[in-house]
């Protein structure tokens, strides 16, 4: 018997909108848009599998929530927690998947560097 287990986080079966939630970004500057980018990387390498506490990171729509929720520190990313924790040390996430590509980790940290 086999069992297959996604982490994705909408029922495509029956549409459920609260899971499906769709965030919205000020793309009207370049800092929005790293935000907007390093979001979509997060929420495919992190929150598509996480419930509890990272689903909290769902709602994160700007830089200010990010960093009053003690994540990143602003123009720091070596210091931030999420990045700390992207890094990895001492535990194998994403779950049976493969971690961050350079280039995605690159651009998070660029988008924490130049909050």
């Amino acid at each position: 018997m086999l069992f297959f287990i996604s982490c994705q986080d909408m029922n495509s079966n029956s549409f459920d909108k609260t899971l499906a939630q769709t965030v919205s970004f000020d793309i009207s500057t370049p800092g929005g848009v790293r935000l907007k980018n390093s979001y979509f990387i997060l929420k495919e390498k992190c929150m598509s599998c996480h419930t509890g506490y990272h689903s909290d990171w769902t709602k994160y729509n700007t830089d200010e929530l990010w960093e009053q929720n003690q994540l990143v520190i602003a123009g720091d990313s070596e210091a931030s927690e999420l990045i700390i924790r992207m890094k990895n040390s001492g535990g194998d996430m994403p779950l049976g998947g493969s971690g961050l590509d350079l280039n995605n980790f690159e651009i998070v940290k660029e988008w924490i560097d130049n909050i």
